[in-house]
C-alpha cells in the first residue's frame, strides 16, 4: 500500500508549497519578472558602485539590467532557430525592468536601495521570484529543445546533451552579450552554467529518458521518495518542483543574511572530479606557465655568452 504523508502536512504542502514551485498562483508571471529585474537592477547598482560610476548612465543601465534578466529568453531560442517569444512579447518583461531599474537607480533619496533592497525578508521576496524564473527556464528549454526534429544517436535512445547544454546555455547568453564569452569564462564554469546545466541534466533523465538505462535506473532509485510524498501528479511535475525547490533555497542560502555568497553545495563535488580527473584549476596552469616562461627566460640568458650580450647591447654585429 502506498503511503503518505500525514494529512495536514500534506493539505499545507498541495495548498500552498505546490502551487508556488510549481508556478500556479495567481500573478506569478509579474512575481517572477519582478524578482528577476529586480535581481539584474541591484547587481548592476553594485557594481557600478564599486567602480564608482557616477552618475549613472540611464541608458547603459537599463540595458544591463535587460540583459542580464532577460537576455537569455531574449536570444537563446534565436541560436535555436526558433521564434523569440520572449522579445516579441516582452510586455511584462520590460515594465519590469522598467520599474526596476527606476527604484534601483532613481528612487527619491535613494531610499529603495539603501533601505528597502537592503531590508533581509524583501531579499527573500526578490530572490525567490529570480529563482523561480530560473526553473522555469531551465526545465522549459530543455523540453523546447528536446520537440525540436533532432533524433538520438546509435548509442543512446534519447538525445541527451543537446537539451542540456540548451538549458546551460540560457542563463548565460545575457552576461556573454553583455561582457563577452572571454570576460564571463576567464575564471572557468560559472555558477549560472554549473547548476543549470546539473539541473537541466537531473529534469530530462527524470523526465524524459524513458527507455535509457540512465533513466530507468535514477527513477527507481528515488520513485520510493516520491510515492511517499503521494502529492504530485506524476514524475515531470515531481522533478520540476524539486528543480524549483532546490533553485529558491540555493538562492536563498546564498543571500549575506544566510550563509552567504560562498555557499556552494556543488563546490565539493566539482573540485573532487577536476582532481580525480586530473585536471588543473586555472590558477595552477597559470601558475605553471609563469613558472615555464621564466624558466624558459632563465634558459636563453644562461645560455648567452657574456661577451655576446655586451656586444648586443652596442649593436654591433654577433658572429
Amino acid at each position: 500500500a502506498k503511503k503518505s504523508l500525514h494529512p495536514p502536512m500534506s493539505s499545507i504542502i498541495s495548498s500552498y508549497l505546490l502551487p508556488f514551485l510549481r508556478s500556479g498562483f495567481p500573478y506569478a508571471l509579474e512575481y517572477m519578472v519582478f524578482g528577476m529585474a529586480m535581481e539584474s537592477a541591484v547587481a548592476v547598482r553594485k557594481q557600478d558602485d564599486s567602480n564608482l560610476k557616477k552618475p549613472y548612465n540611464w541608458f547603459l543601465t537599463l540595458v544591463q539590467i535587460s540583459l542580464i534578466g532577460f537576455g537569455g529568453g531574449w536570444f537563446m531560442p534565436l541560436l535555436l532557430g526558433l521564434p523569440s517569444s520572449y522579445l516579441l512579447g516582452a510586455d511584462v518583461n520590460t515594465f519590469g525592468c522598467l520599474i526596476s531599474w527606476y527604484l534601483v537607480f532613481h528612487s527619491p533619496g535613494d531610499v529603495w536601495y539603501k533601505y528597502v533592497c537592503s531590508f533581509p525578508p524583501f531579499q527573500v521576496f526578490y530572490v525567490s521570484g529570480a529563482q523561480l524564473f530560473r526553473s522555469s527556464g531551465i526545465y522549459g528549454f530543455v523540453d523546447k529543445a528536446l520537440n525540436l526534429p533532432m533524433s538520438p544517436s546509435t548509442y543512446y535512445p534519447t538525445p541527451l546533451f543537446g537539451p542540456i547544454l540548451s538549458a546551460a546555455l540560457l542563463s548565460n547568453v545575457g552576461p556573454i552579450f553583455r561582457l563577452s564569452y572571454p570576460t564571463w569564462f576567464s575564471k572557468g564554469m560559472t555558477s549560472n552554467f554549473q547548476y543549470s546545466f546539473v539541473l537541466g541534466a537531473f529534469y530530462h533523465i527524470y523526465a524524459n529518458d524513458e527507455d535509457g538505462f540512465i533513466g530507468v535506473t535514477l527513477r527507481s532509485a528515488v520513485s520510493n521518495a516520491v510515492e511517499k510524498i503521494d502529492v504530485f501528479e506524476d514524475d515531470r511535475d515531481a522533478v520540476k518542483c524539486a528543480v524549483s525547490l532546490f533553485m529558491v533555497i540555493f538562492g536563498c542560502m546564498k543571500l549575506p543574511s544566510f550563509i552567504g555568497p560562498t555557499f556552494d553545495p556543488l563546490s565539493f563535488p566539482s573540485k573532487l572530479l577536476l582532481t580525480v580527473s586530473g585536471v588543473s584549476e586555472s590558477n595552477s596552469r597559470k601558475k605553471s606557465t609563469a613558472n615555464s616562461k621564466t624558466m624558459k627566460k632563465k634558459a636563453n640568458v644562461s645560455d648567452t655568452p657574456p661577451q655576446a650580450t655586451r656586444k648586443s647591447k652596442r649593436g654591433k654585429k654577433i658572429d
